[in-house]
């Protein structure tokens, strides 16, 4: 569900969010149309079908992201994500030191996710292979994580606060590579932290919706 895209999008090499919240682009690296695949999540009525397959060595790179997040480390991201037994990093930038804002998946049943000099904390049997999760990541404060599954509150994590970071964000892997082999939709970016009403506003049911319908639209820098 890649809010409205048709398949010739992932061929251009280009990923703009489809509505009109704003315009981050990005490029591909080792995607192509076949990456574009219809989703077997269901959708409400007139939404895009479709989902991103990442095939293990593929990932999508946004250069300006970064740089979209508040300075305040408050924010949130969010995805629908089918796992199979691959293991790697969902999405992120760095991995290492004050710069580190990444989430991993080991053996696609593992979810870990970290952000500045904290060692990343991992969340065992969160995922299930072959199913799609909505996991959303609550950065409320520049100390503190809140991890959502399928709209259920799981655990506070301790984070940091994340330095200068110059890399690109990448969809599907993270600094240096460790792409994960998953299906990804409607990943999504506030510049704010979400409530728990408006994580079961995006959740909905476990249906993907239209999210310039979102009650926090304002606050939603991009979606893919």
């Amino acid at each position: 569900t890649i809010g409205g895209y048709d398949a010739s999008v992932v061929g251009s090499n280009s990923y703009t969010n489809a509505g009109s919240v704003s315009q981050l682009n990005g490029t591909s690296s080792g995607m192509n149309q076949a990456s574009l695949v219809q989703s077997d999540l269901s959708t409400t009525t007139g939404y895009s079908p479709y989902a991103l397959d990442f095939d293990g060595t593929s990932r999508i790179n946004i250069p300006s992201f970064m740089s979209n997040l508040p300075s305040n480390d408050i924010y949130t991201i969010s995805t629908w994500i089918k796992t199979n037994s691959d293991t790697g990093a969902a999405w992120g930038s760095s991995n290492s030191g004050p710069d580190l804002l990444y989430a991993y998946v080991t053996n696609g049943t593992t979810f870990g996710i970290g952000r500045g000099s904290v060692t990343r904390v991992d969340i065992s049997n969160l995922l299930t292979v072959g199913k799609w999760a909505n996991v959303v990541a609550v950065f409320d404060s520049s100390t503190n994580l809140k991890i959502y599954i399928n709209n259920a509150f799981i655990q506070d994590v301790t984070v940091g606060s994340l330095g200068a970071v110059t890399d690109d964000f990448k969809i599907g892997g993270a600094l240096n590579g460790y792409p994960l082999a998953c299906s990804q939709s409607n990943f999504s970016v506030w510049n704010a932290a979400l409530t728990s009403s408006q994580v079961t506003e995006v959740y909905n049911s476990g249906v993907p919706s239209n999210l310039n319908n979102h009650s926090a639209v304002s606050s939603l820098v991009s979606w893919w």
